[in-house]
C-alpha cells in the first residue's frame, strides 16, 4: 500500500499494477500548521501553494 503520487512512474511503465483498483483507503484530512504571520515568507507560501495543488 502506497500513495499513487509516489508510484506514478512505476504504474505508467507497467512495473507495478493495481491489485484492487476499485478499493480505496478512507480519506483523511491534511493540515498545514504555520505561525500566524501577517505575511508568510515566500518559502511558506510556495509550500502551501504546492500542497494545495497536489493534495487539493
Amino acid at each position: 500500500m502506497q500513495n499513487d503520487a509516489l508510484l506514478t512512474g512505476h504504474l505508467l511503465s507497467g512495473a507495478l499494477v493495481h491489485l484492487l483498483p476499485e478499493w480505496e483507503l478512507p480519506s483523511r484530512a491534511v493540515h498545514i500548521v504555520r505561525r500566524p504571520e501577517p505575511r508568510p515568507s515566500a518559502k511558506v507560501r510556495s509550500f502551501v501553494d504546492f500542497a494545495l495543488e497536489r493534495l487539493g
